[in-house]
Parts: C-alpha cells; structure tokens; sequence
C-alpha cells in the first residue's frame, strides 16, 4: 500500500465571475465595486490529496495521511475519500478568482508541520509504504524540519535515532534512500529558508531513487543550483516533460479549454489527468513499488 499525504492541505475556495448577462466576466471588478454576479465552490485540495484521488483512479491501494481540521475532513467525506487525521490543525486555503480566459490564485498558510509532529505512528506509517512522497515544501513554514524527518526515515533511520536538528543529521550524513522517493517541492525559492531547502534537494537529487516534479514555473529556478540529477518530471498547461539526464521526452496532455477552464470540478480533473500520466511515467519506473 503506498502512504501518501504527510504535506499541507488546502481548501481550494472557487469564486466564478460572472457579467450581468451570464457569461464569464473579462475581468476583475474595479477595486471598491461590489460584484453580485458569482458562484462559489469547494473542494479539498493539496498536492497529497490529489496524488491520492489519482491513485485511486488507477485502482492501486493507497492511504491518505493528513493533519486538518472539521471542515477539511467534511469536504473529504462528502467526497467518500478515507482518510487517517495525524493531527488537529487549522487547514490551509486557496482562493481562486476565475473569470474569462484567466484567474487570480491567493494561498492562506495556516498550517505548519515541523519535528514535533513526526511521532513514531507517522514514521511507522510513512517507511510502511514501498514509494515515498514528498510535495508542496514551499507553502510549509516548518518544511526544513519536517522534509528532513522524511528524508532520513526514507533512508532506515529509526524513529529513535532522529535528532533534535534532523537538518543537520541529513546534510552531515552519508546516507542513501532505500527507496524510490518523489517529491514535488513547489517554488522553494520563496520559503523563508530558502537556502536550507535548497541545500537539501541539492542532496537528495543526488541520489539515483530521486524523481523531481514541478511545474514549468517552479523547475527551471531551481535546477541550476542542483548539479546532477536523475530524474525531473516537469508538468506544463499541455504536456509533462521527462528530462533523464541529457534526455528529454515530451508527451502531451489533452487541453483544457479555455471558456471552461474556470469549473472547479473541470480544473480538478484535468490535474488528476496531469497526475494520472506523471504517475503511469513513474509505474514504468518503478513497477513493483507501485503496483
């Protein structure tokens, strides 16, 4: 069973303009202007989430593991997705101004995990799983921690053997994964410790069991101060492109188009379509983690 989640959730808020006549605004409205003409949805989002509906959709057993709170958890159940809570903690938010051809994405960090939520439960349930995933390091205040936690249980460090300063432990150790670890770790150039996050992919890639993904805005920043790497999976709005070194393969996504691109509901499937053929890349990688 493959174990994922382990990241921040968000509860992605779309709010869809709409002109008086029922179609899509053009724009944003003025500042100061009340708009009455929209709609607004839910859905429970975050990158762990999302790898969890996809691997759902490929019929491949797979747990959820997250900290939320009531709401989060009540978006998940009306979705009929199980879920294991590791702790109470407030839920992030995306809110999404759609209008035509366009939108506006605002993120609400509220959720921080850090070392004192790595008990030993969650470490037994993450080295359960035969593939590890890690994503969204970026909107995670506590990420240098917490990632560190991750990367040394991937490498058969006991719960026991983690110390105070996991960081220091990683970047101070010759250690090596014992098994394939993916991680998605967003625009990492942000974060408050950018340098000490950057430090660690900059091992981690090292290492051959490493697949890096990103998007096409989050990927190019970064790999210069990586050196080597082994495998980079880069999404964009129409194909994923496979770069192995010198190699690179580019394989297409079917469009979303763009008078509908503002559904909430159409916007979610085309990522899971994104994630559905990054995760077919990574079952050709490692079949018998996966399946």
């Amino acid at each position: 069973m493959i174990s994922v989640g382990f990241d921040p959730v968000f509860r992605d808020i779309t709010v869809k303009l709409f002109s008086e006549d029922g179609t899509l605004a053009r724009s944003l409205p003025p500042p100061g202007v009340h708009h009455p003409y929209s709609s607004v949805s839910e859905m429970a989002g975050g990158n762990g989430v999302n790898v969890y509906r996809s691997l759902q959709k490929l019929g491949v057993e797979s747990e959820l593991i997250i900290a939320c709170d009531q709401s989060f958890a009540q978006l998940l159940n009306s979705e009929r997705l199980t879920f294991h809570q590791f702790a109470e903690l407030k839920s992030n938010s995306t809110i999404i101004l759609s209008y035509k051809n366009n939108e506006t994405q605002i993120n609400a960090v509220a959720m921080e995990l850090g070392k004192s939520l790595w008990s030993e439960e969650l470490h037994k349930r993450w080295n359960n799983s035969p593939i590890s995933v890690s994503t969204n390091w970026w909107l995670n205040p506590l990420a240098p921690d917490w990632v560190a936690c991750q990367i040394l249980s991937s490498c058969g460090i006991p719960y026991s053997e983690i110390i105070e300063d996991p960081v220091g432990q990683y970047l101070s150790t010759d250690l090596s994964l014992n098994r394939p670890f993916i991680t998605d770790p967003g625009m990492i150039s942000k974060h408050k410790d950018a340098d000490i996050l950057i430090s660690i992919l900059r091992k981690l890639v090292l290492d051959p069991k490493t697949v890096l993904i990103g998007n096409e805005h989050e990927i190019p920043p970064i790999l210069p101060n990586l050196g080597g790497h082994h495998l980079v999976i880069e999404h964009r709005a129409d194909s994923v492109r496979i770069i192995e070194g010198e190699v690179k393969t580019l394989i297409s996504v079917p469009p979303l188009p763009m008078e509908i691109a503002i559904s909430l509901e159409l916007v979610m499937h085309f990522l899971q379509v994104l994630s559905l053929v990054m995760l077919q890349i990574l079952i050709q990688q490692y079949p018998k983690q996966i399946l």
